[in-house]
């Protein structure tokens, strides 16, 4: 169609995550920060964050976050390293998660929730490393609810991740695999929106 636009995306998540700088955009807080307030404030927050986008040209952006870190984790590189988790359970991430996802789309920004099926109990970071794995999360593990949630509140975009899930499918990165493209994220969440990667130009962790 003649209307047809363009998708334009940048990650402006907070914290150590923030492409969008300067004049016109404020200094977001990190999402550990974020988690701290009430879901109705963030909400509050973000939708100012999105129009802050918009009013730029910009009307996707690739947050939030919905990888939850556990409590007992004893380092996570790619997420609770960069306070880039809402809370350290599945509840808490969910709820503040969806907040930034709605407040983000009253501005007319879309988010992108990622990285699924989740990164917050791996050892490396894809970005750097080769090889990463999750060797605990299931099909239907409870670290998925952000994601599920995400997906009720009709979030128009999700992230895959680059890492292998072990328990799931040990032969395919998530982005490239199957079971977790079509017979997770499509099949058991149902989410018939639009489905990206991670980066897979210059990570180390697709690099051959």
């Amino acid at each position: 169609p003649r209307n047809m636009g363009l998708f334009i995306a940048t990650d402006q998540e907070g914290g150590l995550v923030q492409r969008m700088r300067g004049s016109g955009f404020a200094s977001i807080p990190s999402a550990v920060s974020q988690g701290g307030q009430t879901p109705a404030t963030l909400r509050a927050d973000a939708k100012v964050w999105g129009a802050e986008l918009k009013q730029a040209g910009i009307n996707v952006d690739l947050a939030p976050v919905l990888d939850t870190v556990p409590t007992n984790s004893s380092g996570n590189p790619p997420i609770g390293d960069l306070d880039r988790e809402y809370g350290r359970t599945p509840s808490a991430v969910s709820k503040h998660g969806v907040a930034v996802a709605r407040g983000l789309a009253a501005a007319g920004v879309d988010a992108t929730v990622k990285h699924f099926p989740g990164l917050g109990r791996v050892t490396g970071n894809t970005d750097t490393t080769m090889g990463v794995t999750d060797v605990v999360t299931t099909i239907h593990d409870a670290y998925l609810a952000p994601f599920a949630a995400a997906v009720r509140a009709g979030v128009p975009f999700v992230m895959m991740s680059t890492a292998f899930y072990s328990r799931i499918d040990p032969n395919s990165p998530a982005a490239f695999s199957r079971p977790i493209v079509t017979g997770m994220l499509r099949g058991l969440l149902g989410f018939t929106g639009v489905i990206i990667s991670d980066d897979l130009g210059a990570a180390a962790q697709v690099s051959n």
